[in-house]
């Protein structure tokens, strides 16, 4: 074998490499289960960091049509509800207190309710207190601009766990492995990445990070492995000042007066908008309905 430094041969990249860049509506990359390779990218905005991050409710309720549909939206303060919220995992606490066994998952004990040792009439109660408070739910996560190997930008949602294991991969990165002429979030200096998720429930669940190697065959034939450095083109770099996602901006604020009825179930503020908005936007390898499993404080019977 010759040897070979095309990288969008070996690995598939071709689409980032040869067509134009792929802007649409604002997109969420998902950690589902498995391995995602993706490129991160800096900020679009001068000055502000790649990073960023959000405390977000994402609100379940009845769209248009009775559609089953979800907003995300963060809170002002002094929020009628987060004081909703408060109370009503306050109740279910109490609920949950007697049923509550110690158990050790892969990051530690912790406590899981025994909900099959709650009498009928207890359950029904909880069960009705859970589904108010699964629709205001909140979740706290890290963002960053990315992109996947064909060409789709989009928003790349980390749990804590997650941003933990990036930052331990970034520190290696950089002491060690990659010239201070990297810069893991630069247009032209910067790597792609190996994101895996192992496991589905939020205790239940590892996230490992690395950056993402390919197999090359050099001069006197022998393969060995090499940090993929694959180059984004000319016309992505150009393009995306302009087009990549502010974070600051990725959600909506809700005003005093909206936030005010949708603790009274009333989710007028949200009715009427497209499911393009940018407050709810598609989730790469997933449907709309999967925004209220992973990783977001959902209580599951």
């Amino acid at each position: 074998m010759s040897a070979t430094n095309n990288y969008a041969e070996l690995t598939g990249l071709d689409d980032i490499l040869e067509s134009k860049p792929k802007f649409n509506k604002t997109t969420f990359f998902k950690l589902k289960e498995g391995t995602l390779v993706l490129r991160l990218l800096p900020s679009p905005v001068e000055g502000k960091k790649a990073l960023r991050d959000h405390w977000v409710n994402w609100f379940e309720f009845e769209g248009n049509g009775g559609k089953k549909t979800f907003r995300a939206a963060t809170l002002p303060k002094n929020s009628a509800v987060r004081e909703k919220l408060q109370a009503l995992r306050g109740e279910m606490d109490a609920i949950a207190a007697p049923f509550k066994k110690t158990v050790q998952g892969p990051n530690g004990s912790y406590d899981k309710i025994d909900y099959d040792a709650m009498p009928k009439d207890v359950s029904d109660k909880y069960k009705g207190l859970a589904a108010k408070a699964n629709s205001l739910k909140s979740q706290h996560h890290y963002y960053v601009n990315a992109v996947d190997a064909s060409g789709n930008i989009g928003i790349l949602k980390l749990p804590k766990t997650a941003l933990q294991a990036l930052g331990v991969e970034l520190k290696r990165l950089t002491g060690k492995v990659i010239t201070s002429n990297t810069d893991a979030f630069d247009l032209d200096k910067g790597v792609w990445f190996e994101f895996t998720r192992i496991g589905k429930g939020m205790r239940d669940t590892k996230y490992t990070v690395q950056v993402n190697r390919i197999a090359t065959t050099d001069a006197e034939g022998d393969v060995v492995e090499k940090i993929n450095k694959t180059p984004l083109t000319k016309e992505f770099k150009e393009a995306y000042p302009t087009k990549g996602v502010d974070l600051d901006t990725l959600f909506k604020t809700l005003t005093p007066e909206e936030d005010v009825l949708i603790a009274k179930g009333d989710f007028s503020p949200f009715l009427g908008k497209s499911d393009s908005d940018s407050s709810m936007s598609d989730i790469v390898g997933g449907e709309v309905s999967d925004v209220d499993v992973d990783d977001v404080q959902s209580i599951e019977m």
